[in-house]
């Protein structure tokens, strides 16, 4: 008996857009589409079509198709690459669709079939006029045979309003699935719902939510954002309150730097891999965000041999600002970088001056970032900046700008080097040569970006 293919059925790529321009194949059953058997536009089979059948500015033929029997079927792109093949299709029916008549519901849709039926077979279409508009999940139920969901682009739920009132709707039964996919479905613009808002915390698992755009609660520091659906997937997020966001490989922040939000600051996230996003950062007061710098805490350098600064990992330059520092001896200073394997004490490569009325003093240094001393009691003031030069080798360039003044006479205190570490810088390390000499004032900070 022949077999139908209705002209409402919409064939979509693999991205959801409608195949326009692309072409329908059918062919003899479990053969190549393309052997290209006798199609009709007739149920008595007596007025053939061209086949393949073209996809008009829809993705839709603009004949309905019937077949004598069963068949196979291909679906191509404009470009004539293949879209979806099925090689068994059609049934020994006497028509290859159900009318549904007497519909209610909107959400929980149920008629009654004509013919009447007993049980749903697979592939059959159905096909029914809306009597409203959805305002969530759908389900379809015929003859009380049973509710089955109605599922679009085969496994996602329908939203609110993709059923109108008044539409035709085209389903057919997937027996695997125990569903009914929404054949004809109308290609429209994305809507984005409000979801449930979701409370800060280190995982703050925003895909778990009932919808695109949700508001972040409380201030809990957040370290990720939990695992995406699908690669691809993206969330608009609005924060209530101050959240400090940690940057890192998985939670790509804009400025690339941590980040503390305001109440109103809204972040648009993208999921390169379902762990890893991109994040972009609109704040509350409309200013722009092009860096993030991040200031830390003071130390007294009033004791000890050594003043370390860690956590830095993900920064592009750092300064560290020194405030009437001084030691109990004349060595001079060494600035050392650190990572996973710890403080690297080999390698620099570099210079240091001291220029003062009575003369200038060059000296190598080439276990740290070496600053000049001449002799105790002297302070010093000014910045050293540190700026990543290659993320493939991880080296870093450095200069220093500092005065010293104090017993002997003030002097300008000027350096350069580089150096190459292991992995990625996540501390720094100030210290003296031979780490022998006693910080005893001042105060040393960082801040990085």
């Amino acid at each position: 008996m022949p077999a139908t293919l209705d002209e409402h059925t919409i064939y979509y790529d693999v991205s959801g857009r409608p195949l326009v321009g692309g072409k329908l194949y059918i062919g003899a059953v479990n053969g190549d589409p393309k052997s290209s058997i006798p199609i009709f536009a007739d149920r008595q089979l007596t007025t053939p079509l061209a086949n393949p059948q073209s996809l008009n500015q829809y993705g839709r033929s603009t004949n309905k198709i019937w077949v004598e029997g069963k068949y196979s079927l291909q679906v191509d792109n404009v470009g004539g690459g293949q879209e979806f093949q099925s090689l068994d299709n059609g049934q020994t029916l006497s028509t290859g669709i159900t009318t549904v008549s007497n519909i209610q519901g909107g959400n929980v849709i149920v008629g009654s079939g004509s013919p009447s039926i007993s049980a749903y077979i697979d592939k059959q279409q159905y096909v029914f006029v809306s009597v409203s508009v959805n305002t969530g999940d759908v389900t379809f139920n015929v003859d009380n045979v049973g509710a089955k969901s109605v599922l679009k682009n085969h496994t996602e739920e329908l939203v609110a309003g993709d059923i109108e009132a008044n539409q035709v709707v085209i389903v057919a039964f997937n027996e695997t699935d125990d569903i009914f996919e929404w054949t004809n479905q109308n290609a429209k613009v994305v809507s984005f719902y409000k979801g449930s808002s979701v409370a800060s915390n280190a995982t703050t698992n925003i895909w778990a939510t009932d919808g695109n755009t949700l508001h972040i609660t409380g201030t809990t520091a957040c370290t990720s954002f939990g695992t995406a659906p699908n690669v691809g997937a993206r969330r608009t997020i609005i924060f209530d309150d101050a959240v400090t966001l940690t940057n890192s490989a998985n939670l790509a922040l804009q400025g690339g730097a941590d980040f503390t939000t305001e109440a109103g600051d809204i972040l648009e996230v993208y999921a390169d891999t379902t762990t890893q996003f991109d994040i972009r950062i609109s704040k509350v007061d409309g200013t722009a965000i092009t860096e993030n710098i991040l200031l830390g805490t003071p130390q007294a350098t009033t004791s000890g041999t050594v003043i370390d600064f860690t956590g830095l990992t993900g920064a592009k330059e750092i300064k560290i600002n020194f405030d009437g520092v001084s030691t109990s001896g004349s060595n001079s200073y060494l600035i050392q970088l650190g990572d996973s394997g710890g403080f690297e004490t080999t390698g620099y490569l570099g210079t240091a001056s001291s220029i003062a009325a009575g003369g200038t003093g060059v000296e190598v240094f080439t276990t740290g970032l070496g600053i000049r001393n001449i002799s105790s009691g002297k302070f010093l003031h000014g910045t050293i900046t540190l700026t990543l030069l290659d993320t493939s080798t991880f080296t870093w360039a450095m200069t220093a700008n500092l005065s010293s003044t104090g017993p002997g006479g003030d002097s300008t205190l000027q350096s350069s080097s580089s150096k190459s570490l292991s992995a990625a810088l996540d501390s720094i390390r100030i210290t003296t040569v031979g780490a022998s000499d006693t910080f005893d004032a001042g105060k040393i900070n960082i801040n990085s970006q």
